[in-house]
């Protein structure tokens, strides 16, 4: 896998990739040059499989979940799994830095298997627009990350944010990629969307201790535990026996 970052760039009042300075469906009124700097991330992963199987598994609400645990993601509303497509919507749920947040997306753009995007409707930013790109190249396809997004706080709030935020954003993207790469060419990978739910299941087991099961089977003894004498006495035992078939 080669990941480039071009240009976490700040753009002054410039219209997105969609051609509009809205914000999308959020509600939010739109960009103006007084409102400051843009952030924007450029991000180019190179991957050794398929663009069909690229954006397909990028589009897998099971797979965001996975590749996003560490942050507790998970989707809770709209399209909570499965593969989206144009016009869906999923609403988010996480902690980032702490924080918990509660964030809408549609995608706004379909273009199988060469562009998607996904944009906020509502949620913590004033702006998300995130355009995801699949191009074939040799011996894979080169993924582009095109985000950009601004910061619900006043102008100084914004222009501290996005510094800040662009470097987390860009460690997001990173992370989610990196696992998309390995979803598709690690053991035992027959298809995206199999596999991404497999990685799921294994990282649920990760994250919770396996408890031992409560059933026992057949002729196993019983287990005793020290009942304590109502005399104040020491501990007396239960007689163990055994059980037939299964039991709790």
């Amino acid at each position: 896998m080669r990941t480039t970052v071009r240009g976490a760039t700040l753009l002054l009042g410039l219209p997105g990739r969609d051609g509009r300075c809205a914000v999308g469906a959020g509600g939010h009124d739109k960009h103006t040059p007084e409102d400051g700097p843009v952030p924007r991330i450029d991000l180019i992963t190179d991957v050794p499989a398929s663009p069909e199987d690229c954006f397909e598994l990028s589009l897998s609400v099971d797979a965001h979940q996975s590749s996003m645990a560490d942050s507790g993601e998970r989707a809770v509303a709209g399209v909570t799994s499965g593969v989206m497509h144009l016009g869906d919507t999923v609403t988010w749920r996480a902690r980032h830095l702490g924080v918990p947040v509660r964030m809408t997306s549609v995608i706004s753009a379909h273009d199988a298997p060469h562009r998607f995007v996904d944009e906020q409707t509502s949620g913590p930013f004033r702006r998300w627009w995130h355009e995801h790109r699949f191009e074939a190249v040799q011996g894979g396809t080169r993924m582009t990350d095109v985000v950009e997004f601004e910061s619900p706080a006043g102008p100084i709030g914004r222009a501290v944010n996005a510094v800040f935020l662009t470097r987390y954003m860009t460690t997001l993207l990173r992370q989610r990629n990196a696992w998309l790469v390995e979803a598709l060419t690690g053991p035992g990978a027959s298809g995206p969307c199999e596999r991404a739910q497999t990685l799921r299941i294994a990282c649920l087991i990760r994250r919770r201790p396996v408890r031992s099961s409560r059933w026992r089977p057949c002729g196993s003894p019983r287990r005793s535990r020290p009942r304590r004498s109502r005399l104040g006495g020491p501990p007396r035992r239960r007689s163990r026996g055994t059980s037939r078939g299964y039991c709790a």
